[in-house]
C-alpha cells in the first residue's frame, strides 16, 4: 500500500474536486498525481469556451492509456435516473469542480446579449457548439447583480398556488404585476451558506457543482409572507420540461442551510420559454421523484408544505419585455380555468 496511497475520505474528496471521478488518478501515487494536476491545471487555464462546449457534446474514448485524453479533463459521462427511477441515456457534464468553475468564469465574461443568443439555440432546437446549460444560470446571475435586478415576471406552479392568494381580475394583470424582487450588489461563492447568516444584499452562488436542489440563493426580508423567519429565495435552472429531485435531496438542502421546518423556501424555476407550461401546470413529478412510491417507513409521498415553486416567465429573446406577454396567456388560461373549483390540495398529491 505505502505512504502514497492515502485513502481517507477527506483525501479522496480533495482530489475529486480537482480531477473528477477518474479512479486511476484519484488513487495514483503522489508524484504521479501532482504531475497530472499540473498538466490538467495548465489545460484548463488554456481551455476556450468553444473547447468546453465541444467536449460537453461529444467525448473521445481514452482507451487503455494511463492518463485521460484532454477532452476527459473537461467533461465526463454520468447516468442520471429518470423520474420513474430507471437509468436513462448517459449525459456529459463538467469533469470536475475545477472544470465546472472554469466554464462558469468564462461564461461570466460574456455579455448578456451573447448569453441570450446561446440560450435561443435551446429554444429553437438548433444544434450548436455554443449552447451550454450553464449559460442560463450565468444569465440569471448577471441580471440579479445588475443595477435593475431580476425583473422577469413569474407565475405560480399550480401545485403550490397559495390558498390565500387573491385571484387576479385578469390573466394579464396577474402576469404583469408579479416580478422578482432581486437586486444584489455582491456575489458570494462559498460552498454552503447558512440561512440565518445570509445577507440581504448578497447573491449566493455555491461553487460546488453538486450543491443540492438549487443553483442560486438570496434573501429578501420583506418577503417573509407572515413567517417569523425571512423566506429564503432560490433559483433552479433547467432547459428541460421537468427537473425532479428526490425528497431526500430537498431535505439535504434545508439541512445545509440549517433552515427550521417553519421557514419557507421559494424556488424560482428558470427555464426557456417552450418549457414554461410544463412547470406551471405540470404534476408533482415535475419537481419531485418517487411521488407514487412508499418510503422506507411505508408512508406515501407528501408534498412539502415549506416550499413554494414559482416559474419565471422570459419571452423568446430572454428579456421578458412586458408588452409581449401573450406567449403565456395560454399557459395561464390553464390555471385560471380552475376558478370554478379550488386549487389542488398539495397534501393530497
Amino acid at each position: 500500500k505505502g505512504k502514497d496511497h492515502n485513502t481517507t475520505v477527506a483525501f479522496v474528496r480533495k482530489r475529486y474536486k480537482h480531477v473528477g471521478p477518474f479512479l486511476r488518478i484519484l488513487f495514483a501515487g503522489q508524484e504521479s498525481y501532482e504531475a497530472y494536476l499540473r498538466t490538467i491545471n495548465g489545460e484548463l487555464n488554456a481551455m476556450t469556451l468553444e473547447q468546453a462546449h465541444s467536449a460537453l457534446r461529444t467525448i473521445e474514448s481514452s482507451g487503455m492509456s494511463v492518463t485521460p485524453n484532454p477532452s476527459h479533463k473537461y467533461a465526463r459521462y454520468t447516468t442520471p435516473k429518470s423520474s420513474e427511477g430507471n437509468f436513462i441515456l448517459t449525459v456529459l457534464v463538467p469533469a470536475s469542480e475545477s472544470a465546472h468553475r472554469r466554464i462558469q468564469d468564462q461564461l461570466s465574461s460574456l455579455t448578456e446579449e451573447r448569453l441570450q443568443s446561446m440560450l435561443l439555440h435551446y429554444e429553437t432546437g438548433t444544434d450548436d457548439t455554443e449552447s451550454n446549460p450553464l449559460a442560463l444560470e450565468t444569465l440569471l446571475k448577471c441580471y440579479i447583480t445588475s443595477n435593475a435586478g431580476l425583473q422577469w415576471s413569474w407565475a405560480h406552479s399550480q401545485l403550490t398556488f397559495p390558498k390565500t392568494y387573491p385571484p387576479a381580475k385578469s390573466k394579464e394583470q396577474s402576469l404583469l404585476t408579479q416580478s422578482v424582487d432581486a437586486m444584489k450588489n455582491d456575489v458570494d461563492r462559498q460552498s454552503s451558506p447558512v440561512a440565518s447568516e445570509m445577507k440581504v444584499d448578497v447573491l449566493y452562488y455555491p461553487s460546488d457543482p453538486g450543491y443540492p436542489f438549487v443553483d442560486l440563493l438570496w434573501v429578501n426580508e420583506e418577503a417573509s409572507l407572515g413567517n417569523p423567519y425571512p423566506a429564503v429565495s432560490s433559483c433552479q435552472c433547467s432547459i428541460s420540461d421537468g427537473h425532479p429531485k428526490t425528497l431526500a435531496v430537498y431535505e439535504k438542502l434545508r439541512a445545509r442551510l440549517k433552515m427550521p421546518a417553519e421557514q419557507l423556501l421559494i424556488v424560482y424555476m428558470a427555464t426557456i420559454p417552450k418549457s414554461v407550461a410544463s412547470y406551471v401546470t405540470g404534476p408533482v413529478s415535475t419537481f419531485f421523484k418517487g411521488t407514487t412510491k412508499r418510503n422506507r417507513s411505508g408512508s406515501m409521498f407528501e408534498f412539502p408544505q415549506n416550499v413554494e415553486f414559482r416559474i419565471l416567465l422570459p419571452h423568446e429573446t430572454m428579456k421578458n419585455a412586458r408588452n409581449e406577454s401573450n406567449r403565456y396567456v395560454e399557459v395561464l388560461d390553464q390555471i385560471y380555468s380552475m376558478s370554478s373549483r379550488s386549487m389542488p390540495d398539495s397534501k393530497a398529491m
